[in-house]
């Protein structure tokens, strides 16, 4: 009890991924969550206990991530991910992008993740602001433009600005102008 599968309705339903998130009851509901994710949802009424529910949210593999609500909640299929209603809030699901995992992921060394670095020293008065810059600038316009993308579909102002200024930063020092047509 607990397992699923998810197949290909367009490739003669081939198994595409399956999961178990052991649990005996049925889903009340299952909705997509981008084009790889399923979230499901859940109200257990243990023993004694009062009505418990859980979202679970699984990738493809076999990763599942419980979310714990005190009331009923509605999922909603979005384009770029899940809502999750309940009474009183509502809350938005969503795969981390890869131009924000470039940057943000713990101890992260990729180009776009230096390049956010060197601004911050170079903000501060460091002189390894020049050191991270020339770590990266076989990279750097590939770094400017994943930190570009990750303030496109960033939500927080503070954080999209601080990518924006890493891109204007990374762009004083490249050799070639960036194509500019994507914007």
């Amino acid at each position: 009890r607990g397992a699923f599968k998810v197949l290909s309705v367009t490739d003669n339903l081939q198994k595409l991924d399956e999961g178990n998130i052991q649990c005996g009851t049925r889903p009340r509901q299952m909705v997509w969550c981008t084009d790889d994710c399923i979230v499901l949802y859940y109200a257990i009424s243990p023993p004694a206990e009062s009505m418990r529910h859980i979202v679970f949210v699984g990738g493809p593999q076999d990763d599942w991530i419980p979310y714990h609500y005190d009331t009923p909640v509605h999922l909603v299929s979005e384009w770029d991910g899940c809502r999750i209603v309940g009474p009183k809030k509502t809350e938005l699901v969503q795969r981390v992008p890869a131009s924000t995992e470039a940057i943000f992921s713990i101890g992260n060394c990729d180009p776009p993740a230096m390049l956010c670095y060197a601004l911050e020293r170079y903000e501060k008065g460091d002189v390894c602001a020049q050191e991270s810059l020339r770590l990266i600038k076989g990279d750097l316009a590939e770094a400017v433009e994943t930190c570009t993308e990750a303030a496109r579909v960033e939500l927080e102002p503070q954080v999209v600005q601080s990518l924006l200024n890493a891109s204007k930063f990374g762009r004083h020092f490249m050799a070639t102008a960036p194509d500019t047509s994507r914007f």
